[in-house]
């Protein structure tokens, strides 16, 4: 059953979707009649208003049914929990439901004054979230995506439910709260008496207020069920920690009973719900009771970028199209059957060890499958943790140094870890290339043996982590990293520049006590370590494994970036602007900085000068600082010039910028202070560009044949 209803979530969705938009067209033609009513002074009732005021009742209800028992469907089936932001939505939802379904079983229209106004409170809170919503989607880079959706769900945030480029949970609400008081209002200036009413609803009308109500109170009751009994989205309270509960050193692992094969209801795992794409790390599981988890995943070989700052290409091996592969979260006790298949047009043989497993090999020889095949094997999660995945065809280091692994987080039984307001997956690997030169490298098996890596990276490249792929959160905000070295052969140092560790579960024990007040934790090749941290202060914070030359001088570094007020009590700088300006020397290599100063040094006076074949947009000093003048940020702010023209943009600010053209069509990553960087526009067109760091600062250029 379970397994119908989880296929029904995005057919769902459209559906809604669809009715949304047929009710905001009807909706606005109704809204601009009674304008127009109102402007010229008189009542002009024809045979649709005459429809509406007849049936105003039972098109009230019908609305109010649907939106309540459409939004209990995706927290308390789909799992997805709402913010408190919809909580407040639902308030002023569900009792329209009781109260319009006691209006059409006693077939009056009394009620409707109340109803308009929990539609107008409903309303504007359901304008206040979706406002939030679309900054987010103009402006992902310079607008937080989670606010205010990130208080306990989400259900409502855009990227799980946007349908037609407009469409989200909040909009949804939005509509019926906005079609039910333009009904209302309808009613009440074209009025029938209600012995009409009742002559035109009779029987029918109970009918429908029966059966409308009694599906309401029994979504109603599943959720209250859930709530109770630990099976939904907002979970009885957790049983505490050992190290939270009193004197207890540690907490012993509970015996696990296994339910059955049999008897295990089935969900078919959904990118986004149950596995995603690091950094991005699946919601914990909501559902106490063990389930069978299909997860169908594909081993696929491509060619992508290693270091797209200097146009390092590589062969990678991986699943899903992505190195690293997906993190799966499941509960221990769930039975995950994998269905993996190996892409028609891999090159090599393909399969999966998964760490997590008891059987032998971790499954992979029952996983084993040449291109164009599909296995598929049965393995339980019997102990809580992070857990490494990796194919192990022969040879193993060669498919594990050309991506092939991933993680499986495996929340405990009984209880879990305390509540984070974000999570976030690392996995740290290496790469052994022929060369760091431009192009396309492969594997180089004399340097995987001698262990000298040509990159030590985050999450598959260089730069994954770091500009615009550094995830954001708010100053205050509480962390929780699950950290993978995927090796295959060193050790990591992990460490946050500026951070000190509240809990470290070394290498992914969810059993025995976390460690405190740490600093730097060491993962071992095939381990994993989770680490919890508080950002009290906003600013940059740097994730390095600290054999520091690694990071430094071969790609293993990432950024969190907090935004938010400042802690004075506990960090203040005191450092000149200059100095507080200046980029971090955490990320510069010292050979670099040299180059950089001889550079700064040669076109002190030349920032002006363009070369012969130039044209040449400065970046203005100061235009870091955020006013009201938009010429203050680039010279000259809107440019026309000649197809095949080459526009060089300058830095002469004391800050890092970027040239990044809104439809992501080039982007010069960062731009050190005197640096250059050039691009030569082929096809007419208006190319609107701006700042990542900086998102106010915008420019454009127009290309004409």
């Amino acid at each position: 059953m379970e397994y119908f209803l989880i296929d029904l979530i995005f057919p769902l969705a459209d559906a809604l979707a669809t009715l949304a938009v047929a009710c905001q067209i009807a909706a606005l033609l109704l809204g601009g009649f009674l304008l127009w009513e109102k402007a010229i002074g008189e009542r002009r009732p024809n045979a649709a208003i005459n429809f509406i005021g007849k049936n105003s009742v039972v098109l009230m209800f019908t609305v109010a049914c649907t939106a309540s028992m459409g939004s209990l469907f995706f927290s308390e089936i789909a799992g997805w929990p709402p913010c408190k932001l919809c909580w407040l939505q639902r308030i002023f939802m569900y009792p329209q439901v009781i109260l319009l379904g006691v209006a059409l079983w006693r077939k009056e229209t009394r009620i409707l004054p109340y109803v308009l106004f929990l539609c107008l409170v409903g309303m504007s809170i359901s304008i206040v979230h979706y406002s939030e919503q679309v900054l987010a989607m103009i402006d992902p880079i310079g607008y937080d995506q989670s606010v205010p959706c990130d208080f306990s769900g989400i259900s409502c945030r855009a990227a799980y439910i946007q349908v037609f480029g407009y469409i989200t949970v909040p909009m949804l609400a939005l509509t019926a709260f906005l079609s039910n008081a333009l009904i209302a209002i309808s009613a009440m200036r074209h009025p029938f008496n209600d012995e009409e009413r009742r002559g035109k609803h009779g029987k029918g009308g109970r009918i429908v207020a029966s059966i409308g109500v009694v599906l309401f109170l029994l979504f109603l009751g599943f959720t209250i069920q859930n709530t109770q009994g630990g099976d939904g989205a907002f979970d009885a309270p957790e049983a505490p920690l050992a190290e939270e509960s009193g004197n207890k050193e540690h907490r012993e692992a509970s015996a696990l009973v296994l339910v059955p094969k049999d008897r295990l209801e089935t969900i078919v795992a959904q990118e986004g719900i149950h596995w995603t794409f690091a950094p991005a790390v699946p919601l914990p599981t909501t559902k106490r009771e063990q389930r069978k988890i299909v997860v169908e995943w594909e081993a696929t070989e491509r060619i992508g970028d290693l270091d797209p700052t200097i146009g390092v290409r590589y062969e990678f091996w991986g699943i899903e199209g992505s190195v690293p592969g997906p993190t799966l979260r499941v509960r221990q006790g769930d039975l995950v059957e994998l269905r993996f298949s190996n892409n028609i047009e891999s090159k090599h043989p393909h399969n999966i060890d998964f760490h997590f497993s008891t059987g032998p090999g971790g499954g992979a020889k029952a996983l084993s499958v040449q291109p164009g095949e599909t296995a598929v094997v049965h393995l339980r999660a019997l102990q809580p943790g992070f857990f490494m995945y990796h194919c192990a065809t022969p040879d193993i280091p060669t498919h594990i140094a050309n991506g092939m692994y991933g993680g499986v987080i495996v929340d405990p039984a009984d209880s879990s870890l305390p509540a984070v307001d974000n999570e976030f997956a690392i996995v740290q690997s290496e790469f052994y290339t022929e060369s760091d030169k431009p192009g396309i490298q492969t594997l180089s098996l004399d340097r995987l043996d001698a262990e000298d890596p040509t990159y030590v990276v985050f999450n598959g490249a260089v730069g994954s982590l770091t500009g615009e792929n550094a995830p954001y959160v708010n100053a205050g905000d509480s962390v929780r990293l699950y950290v993978l070295n995927a090796g295959p052969q060193l050790i990591s140092s992990f460490h946050v520049i500026g951070e000190i560790f509240d809990r470290v579960y070394r290498e992914a024990d969810f059993i025995s006590p976390p460690g405190r007040g740490i600093q730097t934790t060491l993962i071992p090749a095939g381990g994993a370590s989770v680490v919890d941290f508080t950002v009290d202060v906003p600013g940059t914070y740097i994730l390095v494994d600290h054999a520091i030359a690694r990071a430094i001088h071969k790609g293993a570094v990432g950024t969190i970036v907090a935004e938010g007020d400042g802690d004075f009590e506990i960090f203040q700088s005191f450092a000149t602007p200059d100095a507080e300006n200046a980029p971090d020397t955490h990320m510069s290599r010292g050979e670099q900085m040299l180059e950089n100063q001889q550079d700064l040094k040669e076109e002190e006076n030349t920032y002006g000068e363009a070369r012969a074949e130039e044209v040449i947009v400065r970046i203005l000093q100061g235009s870091m600082i955020r006013d009201d003048n938009p010429n203050n940020d680039y010279d000259p702010k809107m440019l026309t010039v000649k197809a095949g023209t080459t526009v060089t943009w300058i830095n002469e600010d004391r800050v890092v910028h970027t040239v990044t053209a809104r439809d992501r069509g080039f982007n010069s990553g960062n731009m050190q202070k005197g640096e250059r960087w050039s691009f030569t526009f082929t096809e007419p067109g208006q190319y609107d560009y701006y700042c990542i760091p900086h998102p106010w600062m915008t420019g454009k250029i127009i290309v004409e044949q």
